[in-house]
Order: structure tokens, then C-alpha cells, then sequence
């Protein structure tokens, strides 16, 4: 078999518009993923190009070590953006964008119940956010 071969046998048989590829990437892009830690400690947000958006964190994670938090958020942000990177896969095997986990960049984080976050720019300093902002039980 020769590399032509196994290419057109690899590729999708229908074509996909490239307008329609455009749209859909900018759909991609335009939203935002979320992403959770397994002990549901921190919630993640990114934005399409997989720039966080927003942490969240659990009541329940005030009293935990500083490493389990580090560990929770890094979890949380690879979460969100293997979600980011399945849309971008979903795109590119269908042809079509599925619709965000939170809509347009900047949406809110659900679930866990939000008690403190840092939002788009917060600098992380050993995997701790380091500028945070209390905000009201939702």
C-alpha cells in the first residue's frame, strides 16, 4: 500500500467546507471549558486557548495542605483544557464545533458552590493562586 493510499483510507470520506472548519474553530475558541479535581476541591475555567479564566475553590478547601491544593488546582486546569482539546478533536473528526461547557469566555464557574476565586490574570505562584477574591455564597 502506498502513502496515498493509507491517507485516503484514513480520511473522512465526506468533505468538509473550509468556511465551515473557520466557523467552527472560532466557535471552538470563543468558548470556554470547564474542568473539575477528582475531590471536587477546584474548579477550573479556560477560555479557547486554554488561558484560565477562572478557579474556584470548595469551602471545604481552606483547611487543606497547601500541596493538595497545588495538586487540586493543576488537576482541575488539565481537566478543563482535555475538555478544550476534545472540542478541537470533535471539530476536526466531524467537522462541527459542539457547543462550550459555559458558553463565551468569562462565564461563570458552577458547581462546586464558589467561596473564593481568582479570575483572568490572578498570577500563579507554586501552583497557588496568589491574588484572590472572596465572593458571596452563589
Amino acid at each position: 500500500m502506498s502513502i496515498p493510499d493509507a491517507v485516503s483510507e484514513s480520511t473522512p470520506e465526506r468533505e468538509v467546507p473550509l468556511d465551515d472548519l473557520i466557523a467552527g474553530l472560532e466557535r471552538v475558541r470563543a468558548g470556554t471549558y470547564q474542568g473539575r479535581d477528582r475531590n471536587r476541591l477546584v474548579t477550573a475555567l479556560v477560555d479557547g486557548d486554554g488561558l484560565v479564566v477562572k478557579i474556584a475553590f470548595a469551602e471545604t478547601v481552606a483547611g487543606r495542605d497547601r500541596r493538595i491544593v497545588e495538586m487540586a488546582v493543576q488537576e482541575a486546569v488539565r481537566a478543563a483544557r482535555q475538555r478544550l482539546a476534545g472540542a478541537f478533536g470533535r471539530l476536526a473528526a466531524t467537522g462541527r464545533a459542539e457547543p462550550s461547557d459555559a458558553g463565551p469566555a468569562g462565564s461563570s464557574v458552577d458547581e462546586p458552590p464558589v467561596f473564593g476565586a481568582a479570575t483572568h490574570g490572578a498570577p500563579l505562584l507554586g501552583g497557588v493562586l496568589s491574588d484572590t477574591t472572596v465572593l458571596e455564597e452563589r
